[in-house]
């Protein structure tokens, strides 16, 4: 067993597998730690939640960042495989799921993964991708589609209820 001390480690999911990866260390060295635990050495990844939301450790400028600044501890997270489109795509990629569980790598997943690619979350004045940051409610912590619409349904006495 490894001691990650008082620093609790995520989760990463990958084949049939999981892998405990700590926190407390840059992208760069996390990378590498996973890469060689799950012998995929010759892969650029890329991390997910299991909604389908990307974590952003490969896209440019996070390398030297810490990982907690990205990551929450026990977060269990999905090992993607990057595939980069080259150049006519400018630089677009294809995330693929290294998970083999139907129970998590279902539609929604695959949906999900497609709409919180690189190209979704790039910031129109520069182009560069908006890296939501582990404190960010609004990406990781997002509402299913279901609840939000029940809110909306709900009156104005109803809500005052319902948040006390």
């Amino acid at each position: 067993m490894t001691d990650f001390g008082e620093e609790m480690p995520f989760i990463v999911l990958y084949e049939s597998r999981e892998l405990m990866v700590n926190t407390q260390c840059m992208i760069c060295n996390m990378i590498d730690f996973i890469k060689s635990a799950t012998k995929h050495f010759d892969l650029e990844i890329e991390l997910a939640t299991e909604q389908g939301e990307l974590k952003g450790i490969s896209q440019e400028g996070v390398y030297f960042k810490m990982a907690n600044d990205f990551i929450s501890e026990r977060e269990p997270l999905i090992l993607l495989r990057v595939e980069r489109m080259g150049e006519q795509m400018k630089g677009k990629a294809r995330y693929l799921p290294l998970l083999h569980d139907p129970n998590v790598i279902n539609a929604s997943f695959l949906t999900n993964l497609a709409k919180h690619g690189p190209d979704s979350r790039k910031n129109q004045k520069t182009g560069r991708l908006q890296i939501p940051s582990k404190d960010d409610k609004s990406s990781n912590n997002s509402k299913s589609k279901d609840s939000t619409d029940n809110e909306r349904k709900k009156t104005p006495k109803s809500r005052e209820k319902s948040t006390k």
